[in-house]
């Protein structure tokens, strides 16, 4: 747009990285129902983030991930992989599997196919995917534990929605 010399015509942005806070406390807070019904120990609290490209962008998004959880979840850590394209199915899925051969519980991403939530199906992992299902869609987040077509339980939705910082939230569909 900014190369396009037109009045009415510009560029715009979201701040992906809210989305990407309230995405890490649902996941923050679904760890800790992992942790309480005995899945895994505080100690085990690891997640795995799949990121596209070093890019500020990127960065931000899983940095803000992170911080949301570890706001809900004070044990949590979280290792970051690098696929070094927006899309590819086989690298997306070879970094998460990456990510939980070095024992993460929980996998989100920055990337834009479903080859990392695939691998987590697969494997039966839970993953945290911040998604955007077409153009007449809003954005939404989908906790998934095994079967890419469940969401999680309403209350830990709720909880995540209820703990952010604005209480505002960009999306008007929640699936």
């Amino acid at each position: 747009a900014a190369t396009a010399g037109l009045d009415n015509f510009h560029n715009a942005f979201a701040s992906i990285y809210q989305g990407r806070y309230l995405a890490g406390i649902a996941a923050g807070l679904k760890l800790n129902e992992m942790i309480a019904e005995g899945k895994i120990t505080a100690d085990q609290a690891k997640m795995g983030y799949v990121g596209a490209y070093t890019y500020a962008e990127v960065i931000s998004g899983y940095t803000s991930f992170y911080l949301g959880a570890k706001s809900v979840c004070p044990t949590v850590t979280m290792d970051v992989q690098f696929t070094g394209e927006w899309y590819h199915v086989d690298y997306e899925k070879n970094a998460a599997e990456a990510l939980l051969a070095r024992n993460c519980v929980l996998i989100s991403q920055h990337a834009d196919s479903m080859g990392a939530p695939g691998a987590c199906e697969a494997a039966g992992v839970t993953t945290a995917a911040h998604m955007k299902l077409a153009p007449k869609h809003s954005s939404f987040l989908l906790l998934s534990t095994g079967h890419l077509t469940t969401t999680t339980s309403p209350s830990v939705l709720q909880q995540a929605l209820r703990l952010t910082p604005t209480g505002v939230v960009a999306s008007k569909k929640v699936l």
